[in-house]
């Protein structure tokens, strides 16, 4: 507990770099209408999109996001259960996008072999038959190739490149810090934050005195 604390104490210094949720309760991670226990529920869809919607990275480029509840209902195994779903959830995200980037390449290689394929028709018959009937496959087999090239193109590389980028977003999430703090310790760092002294020298403060501690307390034990 006390670790986990010390932990807790020393992010505080990145607060204004992470985004800040409020929660009534842990229920407000879940979904309204899943009366399932946490380690099933399904979670709040309005929950993920505010998350993306708030992401900021901290100077170092680690990613926080800090969820602030009243010390009175905090539960340390809820919030490590929690902490769990939300890793486990943008994991399977992960592998969702990564099954359909590999769709839509497989895809996209498809319709360019099949492209080229009836365009090679045409060019092998404009060498070898000019009559009526060639003519009429000329017609239908001209415009079919062309759009399975550029169809195929932009399911191999366009579609893809946007997906990475979805990717790359659910792997901060992934990789993100969850953290749980006492509304209570927030308000009273806010509240002795003074007009001279801006609130990230507080926190940076803060954090200092934390690691000063952890450094001592080694010593104390011997």
């Amino acid at each position: 507990m006390d670790v986990e604390k010390n932990v807790e104490e020393k992010k505080l210094s990145s607060i204004m770099n992470s985004i800040q949720i409020a929660l009534d309760g842990y229920d407000d991670i879940f979904s309204d209408f899943d009366p399932s226990p946490y380690n099933k529920r399904i979670l709040s869809d309005d929950l993920i999109k505010e998350m993306q919607k708030r992401y900021i990275e901290t100077k170092k480029g680690e990613f926080e996001v800090r969820f602030s509840l009243p010390s009175t209902i905090r539960d340390p195994k809820t919030e490590t259960l929690i902490k769990k779903r939300l890793k486990d959830y943008f994991s399977h995200q992960i592998k969702e996008v990564d099954i359909e980037i590999n769709d839509h390449k497989n895809r996209g290689i498809k319709r360019i072999a099949l492209g080229a394929i009836l365009l090679s028709i045409e060019i092998i018959g404009l060498h070898t038959a000019k009559d009526f009937v060639f003519d009429v496959i000329s017609v239908l087999t001209v415009p079919a190739g062309w759009y399975g090239m550029y169809s195929g193109y932009e399911y191999l590389f366009d579609q893809p490149a946007r997906m990475t980028e979805q990717r790359k977003f659910m792997k901060k999430f992934h990789d993100a810090n969850y953290l749980f703090v006492s509304e209570e310790e927030l308000v009273k760092n806010l509240e002795t934050t003074s007009d001279q002294q801006p609130l990230e020298m507080v926190f940076d403060k803060k954090a200092e005195e934390t690691k000063k501690d952890e450094i001592k307390k080694p010593s104390d034990k011997k």
